[in-house]
């Protein structure tokens, strides 16, 4: 292989890692948001809103955790090795632990 060609596959995958890696901050906000905009709604009771109603302790504190957990995944991303950041592992586990969650 030619200099010039690994010059070209290094540019490639430094490219594809900085998108990996922007989608998976843009994820992270995300998931964030909607912890947050879990908590507004539970605690401002907008139009009737029965979410928590069977047992409001248990859904503050799973939404206080859901919360800590993703602001956690969103700053541990930034420090993560790049290879653990290319595959699809870590994009899967949060999207596991999305659902299940919520």
């Amino acid at each position: 292989m030619t200099l010039q060609h690994e010059d070209i596959r290094r540019e490639v995958e430094q490219r594809r890692f900085e998108v990996n890696a922007n989608l998976l901050r843009i994820y992270n906000y995300y998931r964030v948001f909607v912890g947050l905009a879990l908590l507004a709604v539970f605690m401002t009771s907008l139009m009737g809103s029965r979410l928590g109603g069977l047992d409001p302790t248990a859904f503050l504190w799973s939404i206080l955790a859901y919360i800590a957990i993703n602001l956690t995944a969103a700053v541990a991303v930034q420090f993560l090795p790049r290879s653990i950041v290319q595959g699809q592992t870590i994009s899967a586990a949060l999207v596991v632990f999305d659902i299940l969650t919520l």
